[in-house]
């Protein structure tokens, strides 16, 4: 009898250890098309939280089966912590707003989750599936975004002779309703970058090739400069840190795309005056947002007030450091800079130590990440968006994974230690 209850005890673990890993994968496959399961599909907008809810389930159950609770360390643990208690605080703080204000920590809250979930579920040898799935899922976004778009009556023309205007709906708006989709993309491209830069299987590097192309074709007919901005940063560190051949291809691309580009994408991303009217509009928006900062430095006006979440009175920073004063002060802001900081000096550190050729390109891609996710804050609340957002966390996950290993002795891959 008590052979018997070990094997299903036994069994009951595995089980729960394979829907682990599975609800994970679903999890990140279906990140990126929360609005198209939400608008198209018909899904209840809390699908996100259910599937979360689960796999946090099905980890404790197997935790108290297993009679044992591992919860992985990282370096990361303590300021994320810090950012959780803070977070609760300032609900707590202003109780009468609660509801408000919890549901302006929602995306944030599941983002953090994510990560929690990477770093005890997922192990060295499963990164290449998931870093696989995260590739492939934006690949056919980009394909049937950029395909559909393009058969659309009138849009070629469009792109090739009319004025560009902000009222005019370009490829960010239509299948995914997210103004950060190019980000998404561009993040996308650092990953592959990096893999490309390092990998040596001739074939692979034709298929990144391939793949950073056509996602830059989609990152073009959005028309926006903020992600053309982070990636000319990218290239820059890129060039500085990796290869100076990025710059040789980069002024080439440059000279292209001066002689080919439309005229409606040559007015909006080369001419100085299309950049002052941006600078501009931005820098009354920072104004008016530095007033209501003002009123309450240290603690922000409330997590429920800023970005999607605002309601009626929604106040849009469209600058993620000034969307984390506004709600959470200079305290928040400060947290969640030390995050950052962690997440891209250890990628930074891997891509320097690993010698394992996909590992390295991994985290030169993820350093890249970050290089653009830093300056696309810039013009953008990054950290709110969630096909952007999900992936800040992801990958940090995935970062601590690999160093955790490092640290322990676990990792067979050579290291050459700096």
């Amino acid at each position: 009898m008590k052979t018997n209850l070990l094997i299903i005890n036994k069994l009951f673990s595995c089980l729960l250890s394979l829907y682990l890993k599975a609800g994970l994968l679903i999890l990140i496959a279906l990140m990126p098309l929360h609005v198209l399961l939400v608008t198209k599909i018909g899904i209840p907008g809390i699908w996100k939280e259910c599937v979360i809810a689960s796999i946090l389930l099905a980890w404790i159950v197997k935790a108290l089966l297993q009679k044992k609770i591992v919860l992985v360390k990282t370096k990361i643990s303590i300021p994320i912590v810090f950012f959780i208690m803070y977070c609760s605080a300032l609900l707590v703080n202003d109780i009468d707003g609660f509801n408000a204000n919890i549901f302006g920590l929602r995306n944030l809250v599941q983002y953090i989750i994510i990560f929690f979930l990477v770093t005890i579920i997922v192990k060295k040898n499963d990164i290449k599936k998931y870093i696989f799935l995260v590739l492939f899922v934006g690949l056919w976004i980009s394909c049937v975004n950029t395909i559909s778009f393009l058969l659309e009556p009138g849009r070629i023309a469009l792109i090739l002779y009319k004025p560009y205007h902000s009222s005019t709906k370009f490829l960010a708006y239509d299948f995914l309703g997210a103004n950060n989709y190019p980000f998404y993309l561009n993040a996308l491209i650092c990953i592959s970058l990096g893999i490309f830069l390092v990998h040596s299987s001739k074939k692979i590097k034709f298929l990144l090739l391939c793949n950073i192309f056509i996602l830059l074709i989609s990152s073009f007919l959005t028309y926006s400069r903020g992600s053309l901005f982070s990636l000319i940063a990218v290239v820059l560190f890129c060039g500085l840190k990796y290869r100076k051949r990025i710059f040789v291809y980069f002024i080439l691309l440059c000279l292209i795309g001066i002689f080919l580009l439309p005229h409606t994408m040559y007015e909006r991303f080369l001419t100085i005056g299309s950049y002052k009217e941006a600078i501009s509009t931005r820098a009354a928006v920072i104004s008016e947002n530095l007033t209501l900062f003002q009123a309450n430095p240290f603690f922000g006006i409330g997590l429920g007030k800023v970005g999607s979440v605002g309601g009626e009175n929604t106040i849009m920073p469209h600058n993620y450091y000034m969307y984390l004063l506004l709600q959470t002060g200079i305290l928040g802001l400060v947290i969640y800079l030390w995050i950052f900081v962690i997440f891209f000096k250890t990628s930074f550190n891997l891509a320097l130590r690993l010698e394992d050729r996909y590992f390295k390109g991994l985290m030169v891609g993820v350093t890249l990440y970050y290089i653009m996710i830093g300056v696309a804050s810039l013009t953008m609340a990054t950290g709110e968006a969630f096909l952007s957002a999900f992936l800040f966390w992801f990958l940090g996950g995935v970062v601590m994974v690999l160093d955790n290993d490092i640290r322990k002795g676990k990792f067979r891959g050579r290291v050459r230690i700096c």
